[in-house]
């Protein structure tokens, strides 16, 4: 199976993130000789296991005496179990072991298998519960290569190992190296790798590798040390802030609201959490007919979408002209809008005769084309106003009227002006002229005694005079009445 290996972020995150705090006083248990393959390869008294076991104490744990029998008495009071190599004959596990081996793991304890090529299906009898199964010899006097990125091969490069077997194995194992034939030499399974059984596995092919045999060779010292930090300390979880290669995120807390949430997941549209900053909603799913998109923005009007019991209709513009009017509502006579092709008008009221019917169809009045405008009138010329009257020419003062007498030949030598001459100058005055005796009787300013043209008789033999120039002034009089009236008539409209 091809080895699974860590992001390269979160590789960096493993490396610079210091490791979470040891357990105090790790406990490490074992086989005793009875079931280990020879004695020096015990752990916790072996001769083979000096250096391991120097390691182990050096970093404040303690080995165990060694059990002839895994039970849940003695399980319980250790929190590392390590195989060593099995013995031919005892190295198997009976079912009640087992079952104890696995409460214990599931509890969780770290077991950790140095499986070799002597009883094969001991170490199976570990393991096969947790899928790696299928154990087989592969040719010895090799070097194992590390790979991918883990606690466990920080630093390592290369594992020298002497005999060695290979496996088979599930997904929620990891492989950190691989051996001469490029199969799993070590594997990992943790809570990190998707083992959620509880506890955490370890395997790896050859037990020589950490025996006083091959533990100075290559990286082995390191991986050893590397080993015991790792399996004393508290198993990685999820919210601890290390990433680990099943994550893809670890912020520290329990948050799912930012950006990474509670189960090491990147914040994404459609988890079900609404990332503050990022998304006005998240309902988890992809139904565009509720109130959240599944664009993760909240449902509204235009958006192309209908959502259920609140729009009629949702076409994604703003026209009031189609089937679907802005407000999200489908298009009907009576809500103000002309709709193409379908009205002929709506004023938005159910009146008739209004130039818009009910049915919005437009009135009979306004139906049809339109009436012509006349011509405008013609406004008619102004009426000519009437020359003005002209003034006469003023009187020229006339002779005076010489008055004579039937029976006296006397003259009348004063002459008065002609009244008929107007504003002109006056003659001299009648009553000036010279007083004459007549046999007849006398005259007084010029005044005849006979009957003349210009005097009456007044049957006595006197004539009745006129004062000269009577008959031309009331001539006068009746031409200006006369020219008065044609100027009042010239003034009117």
């Amino acid at each position: 199976m091809l080895a699974r290996t860590l992001p390269v972020a979160a590789a960096l995150a493993l490396l610079l993130t210091p490791h979470a705090a040891r357990a105090a006083d790790c406990v490490w248990g074992s086989f005793d000789g009875t079931r280990v393959n020879y004695a020096a390869g015990v752990l916790s008294s072996g001769s083979g296991h000096t250096t391991l076991r120097g390691y182990i104490m050096a970093n404040g744990d303690t080995v165990a005496a060694g059990t002839p029998t895994l039970t849940a008495a003695y399980l319980d009071t250790v929190d590392i179990f390590y195989t060593s190599l099995l013995n031919q004959q005892t190295g198997n596990l009976s079912g009640a072991e087992q079952s104890a081996l696995q409460a214990w793991v599931a509890a969780g304890g770290t077991l950790i298998v140095s499986a070799d090529i002597y009883q094969l299906p001991g170490y199976a009898a570990f393991t096969s519960v947790y899928g790696v199964d299928g154990y087989q010899s592969i040719p010895s006097g090799q070097v194992a290569t590390a790979a991918g990125n883990h606690p466990l091969i920080a630093g390592v490069t290369t594992l020298p190992y002497g005999t060695t077997v290979d496996w088979s194995y599930g997904g929620d194992a990891l492989s950190l190296a691989t051996n001469a034939v490029n199969t799993s030499y070590l594997i990992v399974m943790e809570p990190q790798t998707g083992f959620d059984v509880g506890g955490r596995v370890v395997v790896f092919g050859d037990h020589n590798q950490l025996t006083n045999s091959s533990i100075a060779n290559g990286d082995n010292t390191t991986f050893a040390q590397n080993l015991i930090e790792w399996a004393c300390s508290p198993a990685p979880v999820c919210g601890d802030g290390v990433l680990t290669d099943d994550e893809q995120c670890d912020d520290g807390n329990d948050d799912n609201t930012d950006a990474c949430l509670a189960t090491c997941e990147p914040a994404s549209c459609g988890d079900g959490f609404t990332w503050d900053g990022e998304e006005e909603c998240d309902d988890g799913n992809d139904d565009n007919a509720d109130d959240c998109l599944d664009t993760c923005a909240l449902a509204s009007c235009g958006d192309g979408f209908v959502q259920d019991g609140v729009e009629t209709c949702d076409d994604g513009n703003n026209d009031d002209g189609d089937a679907c009017t802005t407000a999200c509502e489908l298009a009907a006579c009576g809500d103000g809008f002309v709709q193409d092709g379908v009205e002929e008008c709506d004023d938005g009221n159910n009146d008739d005769g209004d130039g818009c019917e009910s049915d919005c169809t437009l009135s009979a009045a306004t139906t049809g084309e339109p009436g012509t405008t006349g011509e405008p009138g013609t406004t008619g010329e102004p009426g000519t106003t009437g020359e003005p009257g002209t003034t006469g020419e003023p009187g020229t003062t006339g002779e005076p009227t010489t008055t004579t007498d039937d029976s006296t030949a006397g003259s009348d030598s004063g002459t008065g002006g002609d009244p008929s001459a107007g504003p002109g100058s006056t003659g001299e005055d009648p009553s000036a002229g010279a007083t004459t005796e007549d046999d007849g009787g006398s005259s007084t300013g010029g005044t005849d005694s006979g009957a003349d043209s210009s005097g009456a008789d007044d049957g006595c033999g006197c004539a009745q005079s006129q004062p000269a120039g009577a008959p031309a002034l009331a001539l006068l009089v009746l031409a200006g009445l006369t020219r008065t009236r044609r100027r009042r008539a010239a003034r009117r409209p």
